[in-house]
């Protein structure tokens, strides 16, 4: 809380994520058949989408942020 000349002033700063609780691979699965459906490249739909999601793994908890998909 900050004092100014007026009175009290209260700074709220809203911060939320949105969770999804689909796997990774049903995600990377709609988006294959996604693109097959519309005649498009599937490793670009793939690539396109994932690009830049964060995931949370199920057995440690921690956090990864996708930057693209290797098809190697």
């Amino acid at each position: 809380m900050i004092m100014k000349e007026g009175g009290a002033l209260l700074n709220v700063d809203v911060c939320f994520n949105v969770v999804r609780t689909e796997t990774v691979l049903k995600y990377l699965q709609e988006l294959r058949t996604g693109a097959e459906r519309n005649k498009r490249d599937p490793v670009e739909a793939v690539n396109t989408g994932l690009a830049g999601c964060t995931v949370v793994t199920r057995y440690n908890q921690k956090t990864y942020k996708i930057d693209r998909v290797d098809f190697a």
